[in-house]
């Protein structure tokens, strides 16, 4: 067997070169020092910290070695072209990405197992447990905080689902799917029905359901990884970075139903994964209960049959003999399980096909293929999903910091890497296909929404074990060289530090100042409902606005309804509308507030026409590009015009 030595005073000189070229690049190229400067700084420290002595490698580790150091050093600099997010630079850092990607593979080392590298303590029980419990309190404390005010609007979602829970909650019957706008299953509405009743109807009640839901997710994730690993301290570090993706808190934190679908589907893996490898009938029983339940949440639940489906050929091609001896029934009991609980959404689908399918045919891309008669939306759709894990990603602020890809730069590295690996390792295989299976809700979507983050919400566990898995994987390489338990921990402490750090960053610093998520939470919509409860003296009319800020007249009404459900009450200006003294009176209003928008032309012409000096006149801007939003015209009642003539805007009769 043959052996390579690497004296420690050359390795000590790379590093050194090395450190030298990034901070000349950084200082003369970029002539900046972006955090992950930062970042590579520490690490190349930490790593020379540990190398004190000289190496003595077998050869093929020692080539598997360096080859891997080159796959990342090419991999990272793919990312650090696509950080700058110019279109004409895709080529050049796919480029860098797939050479990088091909001495990945040759680098593989299936004895870089990450599992043995964090060694667990006698009384792990004690030290899991606090872990454990302190998983839960920060997962809960980053997804509770400042639920009203850290977003500047309520959205129309959160608003419409917010009043299909009251409406459920005053219905005598039990209804398993949501017609109207909604189109979807009711578990969430009936979870949310709890929290209203306990804090009452507004937007921190419907939040905190996504917040709850969200903090059992992240636990979820935890039984979920030490499964996989079979060790808790990975399972913890890995929980933890789950918990803290801008992926995850985003929808942890708005009243949307996927986090749902995601602890659901979270819980089904873990409980399925369980009952495969054990064969033990209380993990089969709670796979098939989640798995039905999955039916009830998002319908891109939907799609996990299609994994179930590949993973049960799977087994049954690797050996049939113990797959008909031990797993056929596992799966007819499964399926028993799930189709039990999923019987009245069944029932209702097979009675009510157009109405159950209604959302999907409305956001599917099969009209753009038709009418385009060829696979160009497939196709770019594909693309953008693609390049929305490291380049850039879903446009929409109610899901993303505008345009930011998937992960931030160093998940990013570690989630290629983990994905090559995975490939290599078939018992990760599993994770690969999901990811792969629950993007096609949104590959399937019209293209001019694509990529979004919302309709890929279940493959969010999948993509974190691959995150998870091409960390452990990295680590694992180097301790094959090191082999020092402090130098271990050490790298996952500063992994995880720095890809926390990062998306706490990203989240709760950049995401709200964002231009782009001011104006995905219906910002004019939600002020002038601010606006109807503060100005409680006066009688507020709102325009319909037949033009707005990008969004429909009746998702604005909804929104200000919601604001002002059980405060105050509002008007909605008709032509020639008609207010009475004897009501301003008797509600104790000191006059009118017209409420009307910059594209309401006509009605501002003729409000500043027929009540000129009769009005004080208030302009509500947008804080990014100073535009005004909305303008507030307050009319004393006693300058209200009595007149039957229907040419003015507002009268008196």
């Amino acid at each position: 067997m043959q052996y390579v030595k690497i004296n420690k005073i050359i390795l000590f000189l790379i590093f050194l070169i090395f450190f030298f070229i990034i901070s000349l690049y950084s200082l003369y190229i970029l002539k900046s020092t972006p955090y992950y400067l930062f970042v590579v700084y520490i690490y190349i420290f930490s790593i020379a910290y540990f190398f004190y002595k000289d190496i003595k490698l077998e050869a093929t580790l020692f080539y598997k070695t360096v080859f891997f150091f080159i796959a990342v050093i090419l991999i990272s600099w793919g990312q650090h072209v696509f950080s700058f997010f110019d279109h004409q630079r895709i080529a050049e850092g796919t480029i860098f990405f797939v050479i990088g990607i091909i001495f990945l593979i040759f680098s593989y080392n299936k004895n870089a197992d990450p599992y043995m590298a964090l060694k667990e303590k006698n009384n792990k029980f004690v030290y899991e447990k606090f872990f454990v419990f302190l998983l839960l309190i920060l997962s809960f404390i980053a997804r509770a905080y400042n639920l009203e005010k850290f977003f500047p609007g309520v959205w129309y979602d959160e608003a419409q689902n917010g009043f299909e829970t009251l409406r459920l909650m005053d219905s005598k019957e039990v209804e398993f799917f949501i017609t109207r706008y909604t189109y979807m299953p009711s578990m969430f509405f009936y979870i949310s029905s709890v929290f209203i009743k306990i804090f009452g109807f507004n937007i921190i009640s419907l939040r905190l359901v996504s917040a709850f839901l969200g903090t059992l997710s992240v636990i979820a994730f935890y039984f979920l990884l030490k499964e996989i690993f079979k060790n808790w301290l990975i399972a913890i570090f890995g929980a933890l970075i789950y918990s803290f993706s801008r992926w995850n808190l985003n929808f942890s934190r708005i009243a949307f139903l996927g986090i749902l679908t995601v602890l659901l589907l979270t819980l089904f893996a873990y409980f399925y994964l369980k009952s495969i490898n054990t064969n033990k009938k209380i993990f089969l029983i709670s796979a098939g209960v989640c798995l039905g339940l999955t039916h009830y949440t998002y319908s891109v639940a939907y799609f996990i049959h299609f994994l179930i489906l590949l993973h049960f050929l799977y087994l049954f091609i690797k050996n049939y003999k113990l797959f008909l001896k031990e797993k056929l029934k596992i799966y007819f009991l499964l399926y028993l399980i799930a189709i039990f609980i999923s019987l009245p959404l069944i029932v209702y689908a097979i009675k009510n096909p157009a109405l159950f399918f209604q959302r999907a045919n409305d956001i599917s891309f099969f009209g753009e293929i038709k009418n385009s008669q060829s696979l160009t939306p497939l196709i770019k759709n594909i693309e953008s999903y693609l390049l929305s894990f490291n380049f850039e990603g879903d446009y929409n602020g109610r899901h993303n910091i505008y345009k930011k890809p998937l992960f931030d730069y160093l998940t990013g590295i570690f989630f290629v890497i983990g994905f090559i690996y995975s490939l290599l390792t078939p018992r990760f295989r599993f994770f690969v296909l999901w990811l792969i299976i629950m993007y096609i809700p949104g590959i399937i979507s019209i293209s001019i929404e694509t990529p979004q983050f919302y309709r890929i919400i279940g493959a969010m566990p999948a993509v974190f074990i691959i995150v998870i898995l091409g960390i452990t994987k990295s680590i694992g390489v180097l301790n094959l060289i090191i082999k020092n338990k402090k130098f271990v921990y050490s790298i996952y402490l500063i992994t995880a530090i720095f890809i926390i750090s990062m998306n706490i960053y990203q989240y709760y610093f950049l995401y709200p100042k964002e231009e782009g998520t001011y104006l995905s939470f219906s910002p004019e919509a939600t002020r002038i409902g601010k606006f109807i409860n503060e100005k409680k003296d006066y009688l507020v009319i709102v325009s319909p606005a037949k033009n707005m800020y990008g969004f429909y007249q009746w998702e604005q009404k909804v929104i200000c309804d919601f604001m002002t459900y059980k405060k105050t009450d509002y008007k909605n200006l008709i032509d020639s509308m008609v207010v009475y003294r004897a009501e301003l009176d008797y509600l104790k209003k000191k006059g009118i507030a017209v409420i009307l928008r910059p594209t309401d032309t006509k009605e501002i012409e003729k409000i500043e026409k027929q009540y000129s000096n009769k009005f004080v006149k208030e302009e509500y801007k947008n804080p990014f590009n100073n535009e005004p939003i909305f303008y507030c015209y307050y009319i004393d009642k006693n300058d209200i015009i009595v007149s039957k003539d229907e040419n003015l805007i507002i009268r008196m009769e």
